[in-house]
Order: C-alpha cells, then structure tokens, then sequence
C-alpha cells in the first residue's frame, strides 16, 4: 500500500459519520401523507371550474407536484433505493 493510499484512508477514517436529518422510521408515514395528498390535490384541481384569471389552478398544481415529488423521494428512500 503506498503512503499517498494510506494517508487518504486516514483522512477518510477520520471524518464524522453523517446521520439523516429524518429518521429512516418515518419515511414511509412521509411519503403516504405526500402522495395522499398530492392525489387528493391533483383531484381538487381536475374538478375546479375553468374560469380565466384565478390563481387557484396554479397553485393547486404546484402543491401537488411539490407532494408527488417529496412523496416519491421518502418512498424510493423507504424501499432503500437511496436517490
């Protein structure tokens, strides 16, 4: 082993060990909340009237997409596929 080899594997022994910000244990309560209610969003927006102007359609969208998309990330990491 040369020492260039040695001298990195020491450095990296030596950094701290990163914990999760969010306990594993809770990401599937995570993403079943997320994804429930991103559908329950994506719902609220399909039977929304069509009127021109109202920045209810918006908003509703990027609630769900911002619920899908966290929703889908705590469950991949629940399932162990670490993204």
């Amino acid at each position: 082993m040369s020492q260039l080899y040695a001298q990195a594997e020491a450095e990296y022994n030596a950094w701290p060990v990163q914990n999760p910000l969010i306990p594993v244990r809770f990401l599937p309560a995570i993403a079943s909340v997320s994804l429930g209610a991103a559908f329950l969003l994506a719902f609220f927006y399909t039977t929304l009237p069509n009127t021109s102007g109202s920045i209810k359609a918006p908003v509703l969208s990027l609630l769900s997409s911002l619920c899908a998309g966290v929703g889908l990330v705590a469950l991949m990491n629940a399932v162990g596929v670490y993204v």
